[in-house]
């Protein structure tokens, strides 16, 4: 009886896509590497991963962490309502947050997040963020009816 019931729900997994075939694991393991815009068009631009929050990005002391005190996903810094977004060369990314009044810099290859004003923020509410050939960033702020420019040295 056990047996058959297995097989059922075998078939039933199978037909409905639940259960996993060797295919899909095989492309599960592969990186799939999106451009834009798509060929035959000279790609401008990868698609490098989602960031919700610094939680995205694996800290080893997390576990010890959660051993003597508390859980420290309590603590994680998220993104404010992001509102624009600028990637310098490096492979960083600046976002402007709305209701954060800041600009967070994202780097996804040391898997950091850090304000880029260490010492306060000039800002009210942001509405975007941009970059020009001579590496000024334009932050314009909705709030104070100002477009602020700093360079990547925040001068």
């Amino acid at each position: 009886m056990t047996v058959r019931i297995f097989k059922y729900l075998a078939i039933c997994l199978f037909a409905f896509g639940l259960c996993p075939t060797s295919a899909s694991l095989s492309a599960e393991s592969d990186k799939v590497r999106l451009f834009w815009p798509p060929p035959p068009n000279a790609p401008r631009m990868e698609y490098g991963g989602l960031f919700e929050s610094e939680d995205h990005f694996h800290k080893p002391w997390h576990a010890l962490v959660n051993q003597t005190q508390h859980d420290p996903s309590e603590n994680i810094e998220k993104l404010n309502y992001p509102a624009g977004v600028a990637a310098l060369e490096d492979g960083t990314l600046l976002v402007a947050e709305a209701l954060g009044k800041t600009v967070k810099k994202l780097d996804f290859n040391g898997k950091r997040v850090k304000d880029f004003f260490e010492v306060g923020s000039p800002f009210g509410e942001l509405s975007d963020i941009a970059l020009d050939p001579d590496k000024n960033v334009y932050v314009v702020d909705r709030e104070k009816a100002t477009v602020h420019v700093f360079d990547l040295e925040m001068k």
